[in-house]
């Protein structure tokens, strides 16, 4: 699908993307925590969304036909109705940089995914788990890769993550968290810990060493998404493929998303006061 204008028409819808996002944003986030992420370095590196945006509609749109602009906000529409999320990132030249966190949190009386990630642990100081943002196509040495131990799953410390620009063509990445005991550093070659394995997690011989949580994002020339990953089956596919795909590098990364979905159901990741958080989820300690 090619966008109206060329690359100004994409200009325009990642421009609708992140106003839809910002509105989206304002009303869920409260009000006494900022969007902006808080990194290490200049303060100048941190720069307001509002601000960002004003910059690109002045130095866009007055370029584009009534009909493109609404063809654009249409599509940017249905994309965020559909569940797409922005990550609020910071444009570090060749680099893209944004926050994410692991928080946990009690659900139901059913045992959750830090419920695994605890029993399988061989130390809790230990870094042997692995969170590793992966690009399912091209280079694998251009993502990003930090090792984790359950003493920073359970605090859910904020993690800066850095990724190449990809220039004018859209990169997919799945984010990964598994354990790696082994230090192989990389998740996207191992099986995934799907629910109905867990009770042999604790059998001495019984290979832990898989993907607990899987989550995809794709990047822009300036702007990163979360791809939806609620309630997926073959007909929900269908419709992401044709609304998301020509914002992807490959719409067949969608189909690993649903494999992996199906398999592993993973609560989705989204974006809360200017993070990207990863859900995990524990049986609340009062169903005993």
């Amino acid at each position: 699908m090619n966008f109206p204008g060329g690359r100004q028409g994409m200009a325009v819808f990642t421009i609708g993307i992140i106003i839809l996002g910002l509105l989206f944003y304002k009303k869920k986030a409260p009000s006494n925590e900022t969007a902006n992420i808080e990194a290490p370095g200049k303060k100048s590196e941190v720069r307001s969304e509002a601000r960002e945006t004003q910059v690109l509609i002045q130095g866009n749109m007055g370029s584009q036909s009534a009909e493109q602009v609404a063809l654009v906000r249409k599509q940017a529409n249905q994309r965020m109705e559909m569940g797409l999320q922005p990550i609020p990132t910071i444009n570090l030249g060749t680099k893209l940089k944004f926050s994410v966190k692991h928080k946990t949190f009690p659900f139901g009386c059913q045992s959750g995914d830090f419920d695994i990630i605890k029993e399988i642990t061989p130390n809790f100081k230990s870094k042997d788990f692995l969170l590793s943002f992966e690009p399912l196509y091209g280079n694998a040495a251009d993502g990003f890769r930090t090792r984790l131990s359950l003493f920073d799953i359970g605090e859910g410390r904020r993690i800066a993550v850095t990724l190449p620009k990809p220039g004018s063509k859209p990169r997919d990445y799945g984010v990964y968290l598994c354990l790696d005991e082994k230090k192989t550093n990389n998740c996207s070659k191992k099986a995934n810990f799907a629910p109905h394995l867990w009770a042999g997690a604790a059998n001495p011989k019984a290979d832990n060493n898989r993907t607990i949580y899987f989550q995809m994002i794709t990047l822009s020339e300036d702007s990163a998404f979360i791809i939806p990953s609620k309630s997926i089956n073959k007909k929900t596919i269908d419709k992401m493929k044709k609304i998301l795909g020509p914002i992807m590098e490959s719409e067949k990364s969608l189909d690993l998303l649903g494999k992996n979905f199906s398999e592993l159901s993973n609560i989705p990741g989204r974006v809360t006061t200017g993070t990207f958080d990863f859900p995990l989820p524990y049986r609340h300690p009062n169903c005993g």
